[in-house]
C-alpha cells in the first residue's frame, strides 16, 4: 500500500488554513500545519505543530522532514499585517509583517530547494513537488484607503513574495518542481471565494504538467 502524499501548511489556525487543512484531508492526504497558535488535532492524519515561523524556519521543516519526509505540496499561506498608515507603523511590526510574509517563504523554498536536489529529483525523472506561495492582489494593487483599508507594509511584503516565486520558479524549474503563486482578493467574509482558493491551491498540487513555472492566479 502506497503512503499517501504529504501536505505541510503554514497558518493552519487561522481561517484559510483550517479549510485547506480539511480539504486536504478530504482528498486522502497527509498532513502537517505550522503556527504559533496551540491546535489539537483529532485526525490522526493531521499533525499540528505549534511554532513560529520566523525563528529558525530550517529547523522546522528539518524536525518535521526526519519524521514525516519530504512534502509533496508546501503552502506558504501563514500571513501577517496592520491597519496602519507607513507613518504610524512601528519598526517592530515593519519587521515582522516583512518576516511573515517574505523572509519565512524565502527560508522555506530556499531549504526545501537543498533537499529535493540531496534527493535528486531531477526533472527528467520526476516532476510532482510542488510550493504555492499565497500572496495578494495587494501585491498589484497597493491598498492605499483609508482606516480597516489601509495596509501599505502588507502590499510590500506581497509585493516582495511575488518576485520571490518567480525568481524561485527559474532556479527551481531545473529540479522538476514547481513554483505557483497564487494572489486572491479579500476573501474573509466569501465563503464562496474562500472555496475556490481552496480548490486552486488543490488543482495547482496536483498538476504535472511539466514546464509550468509560475501559475500568476489572481481570483476577484
Amino acid at each position: 500500500m502506497s503512503t499517501p502524499p504529504l501536505v505541510i501548511i503554514t497558518g493552519d489556525t487561522g481561517i484559510l488554513g483550517l479549510q485547506l487543512v480539511n480539504f486536504f484531508l478530504l482528498q486522502k492526504y497527509r498532513v502537517v500545519g505550522i503556527s504559533r497558535r496551540e491546535y489539537l488535532s483529532e485526525n490522526e492524519k493531521y499533525v499540528h505543530v505549534n511554532e513560529d515561523i520566523t525563528k529558525e524556519p530550517e529547523k522546522i521543516l528539518e524536525k518535521i522532514i526526519s519524521q514525516f519526509g519530504l512534502p509533496d505540496t508546501f503552502i506558504n499561506n501563514a500571513t501577517a499585517f496592520v491597519h496602519k498608515s507607513m507613518e504610524n507603523t512601528s519598526l517592530e511590526e515593519y519587521h515582522r509583517i516583512i518576516d511573515v510574509n517574505m523572509t519565512a517563504p524565502f527560508r522555506f523554498n530556499k531549504y526545501l530547494f537543498a533537499q529535493y536536489k540531496k534527493e535528486g529529483f531531477l526533472k527528467n525523472i520526476f516532476f510532482n513537488r510542488s510550493i504555492i506561495n499565497v500572496g495578494s492582489i495587494s501585491a498589484d494593487r497597493t491598498v492605499m484607503g483609508t482606516g480597516e483599508g489601509l495596509l501599505p507594509v502588507y502590499s510590500i511584503a506581497k509585493s516582495g513574495l511575488a518576485a520571490l516565486s518567480i525568481c524561485a520558479a527559474k532556479e527551481f524549474y531545473e529540479l522538476g518542481v514547481r513554483i505557483n503563486l497564487l494572489e486572491p482578493s479579500y476573501f474573509l467574509a466569501n465563503k464562496k471565494k474562500m472555496i475556490a482558493i481552496v480548490r486552486k491551491c488543490y488543482t495547482l498540487a496536483k498538476s504535472r504538467e511539466n514546464g509550468v513555472i509560475v501559475d500568476h492566479t489572481q481570483l476577484q
